[in-house]
C-alpha cells in the first residue's frame, strides 16, 4: 500500500495499488455513516456475465434494507474514461438486478476525480471515490460529499497540462483551434498551421478529448465548447502573474490610448490592448478607468516616454504588460483603428482581473465563440 500525505504527489501508481487503497477508503467512509451497519468490503473481482468490477461492499441501511455497492477502479478520472466506466457499471447493475431483488449502487474509483467528472457522475446517478480525498455517495437518505481536494497524482508520463504557461507550443495550438471555433482540423493541417509537430498536435488532441473539450468528426476535430476551455485555461494561466509596469499619467484614458495608436504609427512599436480596455472593443459592457496593454520588453521605456507617464506603486491608470511569450500576440486584431489582443487572450486576462473581469469575459465569449455544434 502507498501512504499518501497531504503535500505529496505520487507518480506511476498501478491499478492494483489503486484498488487496495480504494478498498480501505471505502470501508472507512461506509463505517463512518451512522445509518449503515454490517459493512463488508471485498476486493476480489466480481463477475456479471463477461464484465468484471473490482470492489464490492454490502451494507444494511437501518434495520431492514440491504444495499450492495459495486465499484469499478480506473486509472484515469478524466470525463472520457468516467463515461465509459459509468456505462459498464450501469450494464452490470442491470444484469444483477434481473437475477436479484437486492438494491445495487454503482461507484467509480480513481486516483483523482475532477469537478467536471464529478458532475458527470452525479448526472448519471453514480457515486465516486478518489485517492485525493474527494467522494460522493448519494442513495436515498444517504448523502456523503467531499469535494475541492487537489489532485495528488500525476500522469505516469509526467505530462504537463496543455494550459500551463510553460507549455508554449501547446498554447499556440490552442490559440489556432480557438481562432475559428467553426473550423474542423486535421492533425497534419493544424501541425502545419501552428508550426508544431504532428506528435504534439496529437497529444494536445488526446488531452482535450479525454476531458471532453474536443470532438472528432469525419471532417476533423474541433473544440466543442470554447468558452469552457477558456475558463478552464484561465485558472492555470492566471496562477502565474504577469510582468506588469504600473504607470500614471494626468491624461485621460482616451488620450492615453490615442498616444499608443500614434506611437505605433510613428515608430512601429507593437502594442495590443487587453483586459478591460481590450474587452470593451469586443463587447462594450463594462466601463473602465485603467488601461491594460501589451508592449514588448525592448520597447517598454520608449512606450512610457511616448505616453509621458511615470511608474508608480499605487494609483496607476495604465498597466503595461510585458508578454511572457510572443504567442500572446497571436491573432491580434485592428478594431476601430486600435490594435487589440485576440478575444482568447483578452478573456484569459479578464478572468484574472478583480472587479467585473469575469462579467466582461463572459460577454466576449457569448459573442465570439459558438456553443457545442
Amino acid at each position: 500500500m502507498i501512504s499518501v500525505k497531504e503535500d505529496v504527489v505520487i507518480y506511476n501508481i498501478t491499478h492494483q495499488q489503486i484498488a487496495i487503497q480504494i478498498e480501505d477508503e471505502l470501508r472507512k467512509i461506509l463505517t463512518s455513516i451512522p445509518a449503515l451497519s454490517k459493512v463488508v468490503v471485498t476486493a476480489e473481482g466480481q463477475v456479471a456475465g463477461n464484465i468484471r468490477y473490482d470492489i464490492e461492499a454490502s451494507v444494511e441501511i437501518g434495520a431492514k434494507e440491504k444495499l450492495t455497492i459495486i465499484c469499478d477502479v480506473i486509472s484515469k478520472g478524466e470525463p472520457q474514461y468516467i463515461r465509459s466506466a459509468a456505462g459498464q457499471l450501469m450494464k452490470i447493475k442491470e444484469k444483477l438486478m434481473k437475477n436479484s431483488a437486492a438494491a445495487y449502487y454503482p461507484v467509480i474509483a480513481a486516483p483523482y476525480i475532477s469537478p467536471v467528472s464529478s458532475r458527470i457522475c452525479e448526472e448519471m446517478g453514480i457515486g465516486y471515490i478518489d485517492l485525493s480525498g474527494n467522494c460522493m455517495l448519494i442513495y436515498k437518505g444517504i448523502y456523503v460529499r467531499i469535494e475541492g481536494k487537489l489532485n495528488k497524482y500525476k500522469d505516469a508520463r509526467g505530462n504537463k497540462s496543455v494550459f500551463e504557461r510553460g507549455s508554449i507550443k501547446s498554447s499556440v495550438i490552442l490559440r489556432y483551434l480557438l481562432r475559428d471555433p467553426q473550423k474542423r482540423w486535421r492533425v497534419q493541417e493544424l501541425a502545419e498551421a501552428s508550426e508544431s509537430s504532428i506528435g504534439l498536435v496529437s497529444r494536445v488532441k488526446s488531452y482535450l478529448e479525454e476531458r471532453e473539450y474536443a470532438l472528432s468528426t469525419e471532417d476533423g476535430f474541433f473544440i466543442k465548447k470554447p468558452a469552457e476551455v477558456i475558463a478552464e485555461w484561465a485558472k492555470t494561466y492566471n496562477a502565474k502573474p504577469n510582468t506588469v509596469y504600473d504607470c500614471y499619467s494626468t491624461d485621460s484614458i482616451a488620450q492615453l490610448e490615442q498616444k499608443l495608436v500614434a506611437m505605433q504609427a510613428e515608430s512601429g512599436i507593437d502594442y495590443a490592448f487587453t483586459g478591460f480596455s481590450g474587452g470593451v472593443r469586443y463587447a462594450p459592457t463594462v466601463r473602465y478607468n485603467k488601461i491594460h496593454v501589451y508592449v514588448p520588453l525592448q520597447n517598454l521605456q520608449e512606450a512610457i516616454a511616448a505616453m509621458q507617464c511615470k511608474k508608480v506603486t499605487s494609483g496607476a491608470n495604465i498597466s503595461i504588460i510585458v508578454p511572457y511569450d510572443p504567442c500572446t500576440m497571436i491573432d491580434a486584431r485592428i478594431i476601430n483603428g486600435s490594435r487589440v489582443a485576440s478575444p482568447v487572450q483578452v478573456c484569459l486576462d479578464l478572468l484574472g482581473l478583480a472587479g467585473r473581469g469575469e462579467e466582461a469575459a463572459n460577454a466576449i465569449m457569448e459573442k465570439e465563440f459558438a456553443d457545442e455544434r
